[in-house]
């Protein structure tokens, strides 16, 4: 049996100077963990500031769906990820590390608690990341401000697969 490869993904790689969200990203299926490196570099302009955000893309209905059947409307947008704000160029990549696992009941008890929360979208408190199991539809936002800020935006994922 061959041993399961990793498989790196560049999700962002360019200067921003705006605020920018990505288009939808598909991760394969069958991975348990991931890790985002985010580096900012040539980074410039009057207090600038950069908030990155790696968000889930969740299935919505259309008003003209029916049940049973798959939903059509436009994906709703939730963070997963926010990293601790960017301010001047980074020498080091920002790493976060995320597993794909079922949430742990609370010890003892009959239910499982604080299951469900409001959807942020580039809303969630910087440095956190949410803890669930992880779709395979994502985008990556990022939040630009100051004045004339600018800075080059890399973000690459690695995947991990499954008994890896």
């Amino acid at each position: 049996m061959q041993p399961a490869r990793t498989q790196d993904i560049v999700l962002v790689n360019q200067t921003l100077t705006t605020s920018f969200t990505s288009g939808g990203i598909n991760m394969p299926q069958a991975w348990q963990g991931v890790t985002f490196a985010l580096t900012v570099t040539t980074v410039s302009g009057t207090s600038p500031t950069f908030d990155v955000y790696v968000q889930r893309l969740l299935p919505a209905a259309a008003s003209t769906d029916t049940a049973p059947g798959p939903p059509t409307g436009a994906a709703v947008a939730d963070d997963l990820l926010h990293f601790t704000q960017v301010t001047t160029q980074s020498a080091n990549a920002r790493v976060a590390n995320l597993v794909s696992l079922p949430s742990p009941p609370t010890a003892n008890a009959v239910v499982i608690t604080g299951q469900d929360y409001t959807i942020s979208n580039a809303a969630l408190t910087a440095n956190n990341a949410r803890v669930c199991s992880y779709g395979d539809n994502y985008q990556v936002r990022v939040v630009v401000g100051g004045t004339s800020p600018s800075g080059f935006v890399s973000l690459v994922a690695r995947l991990y697969p499954v008994g890896s």
